[in-house]
Order: C-alpha cells, then structure tokens, then sequence
C-alpha cells in the first residue's frame, strides 16, 4: 500500500516539471508567432491589429472565466466578428491555433472549437496568453492611434492639396480669358 502511494507520488513530482515545459513551450510559440506574424505592422495596419487583438482577448476571456460554459468553446467560423477581426489578419487564424483552438467541420459547417479540461495545459497556456495579450494591447492601441491621426493628417494634407489645385486651375482660367480677350481683334 505505502509502495502505491511512491509511486502515484513519484509520478506527480515528475509530472509538474514536464508540465511546466509544455506550459512554457506553449506560451513561447504563442507569444513568437504574435510577435512575428501579427504584430507585422508592415503587413497589418495597426488598427485591424487592435481588433483582432480584441477580439482575440474577448475570446481567450470567455473560456478562462467561464471554463464550464460550452457556448464560448465553439465559435462558428464564418462568424462576422471572427472572419472580419481574426480570420482577415495576416497571422489571426495561427494565433488561435498556437493558443489551442482548432478548426473542425461539423453538419457541413466549419467550427473553431477549444476543448479542454479545465485544469489542462491548453486552458493554461490560452490564460497565459490572454495575460500577454492585454499586456500588448497598450502599445498596440498607441500603435493605432498614430496611424489613426497619420491618415487625418494624410487626409487634411490632400484636402489642402486638392484645393490649391483648384485655385491654380480656376486662376489660370481666368488668366486665360483675359488673355484671349485682350488678344481678340479689336473692331473698326
């Protein structure tokens, strides 16, 4: 009986090390791809990163608080959110998977569904990564902010442009008229 008990002992000791370094291994791929493939303001603007983020952080926040309530495990995959937010974003679809969710195909509709125990590695690595991505969501909303007042000034700057260029074409119309007038044949 006390052998029995060494053993399940023994086994536990060694568990939670390897444990450990699939939970630490899970995080490092999850927040590696976010950082490399979402967070790629050269590809993604950084408004529609704020909202995958989002989105991502509403998702990931519905299993950690709500770990028994099957609704927010299985997301359908042409969900409008989930298709224009995530789906659309170079590296959305990846930052679920990385994060434990997979896609499945059930009565001829696509799912993405996180299945897991709740005291599973998966639910541990997907809290973690909420964890990183509300951490990224501050830099990430500066980011976009920025490029929100870039564009109002890109847009203010045209705008200026464009009626200088109205200016000069109307000017130059003018101009153009008085010349032809003086220009015209005087009468007898």
């Amino acid at each position: 009986m006390q052998e029995a008990k060494l053993e399940t002992k023994h086994k536990t000791s060694n568990q939670i090390p390897q444990d450990d370094k699939k939970l630490r291994d899970g995080y490092k791929k999850f927040v590696s791809h976010v950082e490399m493939e979402l967070l790629d303001y050269q590809h993604n603007n950084p408004i529609i990163i704020e909202q995958c983020i989002n989105t991502l952080i509403t998702l990931f926040k519905n299993i950690v608080e709500n770990p028994e309530v099957e609704k927010y495990r299985k997301v359908k995959e042409r969900n409008d959110i989930l298709s224009k937010s995530v789906m659309n974003v170079r590296g959305g679809e990846q930052a679920l998977v990385f994060s434990g969710w997979t896609r499945t195909i059930t009565d001829c509709e696509a799912f993405w569904v996180f299945s897991a125990n709740e005291d599973s590695i998966k639910i541990r690595i997907l809290n973690d990564a909420l964890g990183y991505l509300q951490r990224s969501l501050q830099t990430i909303h500066a980011k976009a902010q920025r490029k929100i007042h870039e564009k109002e000034e890109h847009a203010a700057s045209e705008k200026s442009r464009r009626e200088r260029i109205l200016l000069d074409i109307e000017e130059d119309r003018v101009q153009r008229s008085f010349y032809s007038q003086c220009r015209a044949p005087q009468g007898p």
